[in-house]
């Protein structure tokens, strides 16, 4: 299936105008301009009597990706699969929801890509030597549990939402898991930080929606 993510946009017009002469002196508004809509490919399918979702995420391994990796600034990939009964009131009754977080690294001395998975157990770090080995890890590999087909109900109408965010983790944008918990944090790191959630800087959010399907419709894997 082909789907197009649409990038996602939240902003306080109020509170960043407050913020504008600042985000001026510091260039900070050139990042937060709206990216591309971008064209992906998914699939659902059945592993183990379990519903799996297959995402291909290559996209993101791109050039503006890669620059920031060479950079020496680290990229946090997150992918939220929620699966939901549409309703016509009171919004979708949300059935599963799982969630695949990626941390992209570059070691500049072995050239090497480095990709851990934050949402395993042992966060293990895989290691690509090139651009386009890393490219195809993200088109063919990642994969979501979802739930147990046998905890759904089969004669519901279910939709898929992905919810894709990628940040860069600056010191002063990081990931939600490393977010600072310093109480002597300065005042002015403070303010940086309000300023980033404020503007969504160095984040990018897109988000997509699959059309009503049944469970009959889930073929075994490929």
């Amino acid at each position: 299936m082909l789907f197009v993510l649409r990038r996602r946009r939240k902003f306080a017009e109020g509170l960043v105008r407050r913020w504008l002469p600042l985000a001026l002196a510091l260039g900070l508004l050139a990042e937060s301009a709206p990216a591309d809509d971008l064209e992906l490919s998914y699939d659902l399918y059945s592993r183990d009597k379990q519903l799996t979702v297959w995402v291909d995420l290559s996209p993101f391994a791109d050039a503006s990706t890669v620059a920031r990796l060479e950079d020496g600034i680290d990229v946090l990939l997150e992918c939220q699969a929620s699966l939901s009964v549409p309703r016509r009131f009171f919004g979708d009754k949300l059935a599963a929801r799982k969630t695949t977080t990626r941390r992209l690294s570059y070691r500049s001395v072995t050239e090497e890509f480095l990709v851990t998975d934050l949402q395993g157990q042992d966060e293990t770090t895989l290691s690509f030597a090139s651009l386009a080995s890393l490219f195809q890890h993200f088109k063919d590999s990642i994969e979501i549990v979802l739930a147990p087909l046998d905890s759904l109900k089969a004669r519901e109408r279910y939709v898929l939402t992905l919810d894709i965010t990628t940040i860069s983790l600056t010191d002063l944008n990081l990931g939600p898991t490393e977010a600072s918990r310093d109480e002597s944090e300065s005042p002015l790191r403070f303010l940086f930080r309000q300023f980033l959630d404020i503007t969504d800087y160095g984040r990018s959010e897109y988000s997509t929606r699959s059309r009503p399907f049944s469970l009959d419709e889930i073929e075994p894997e490929p």
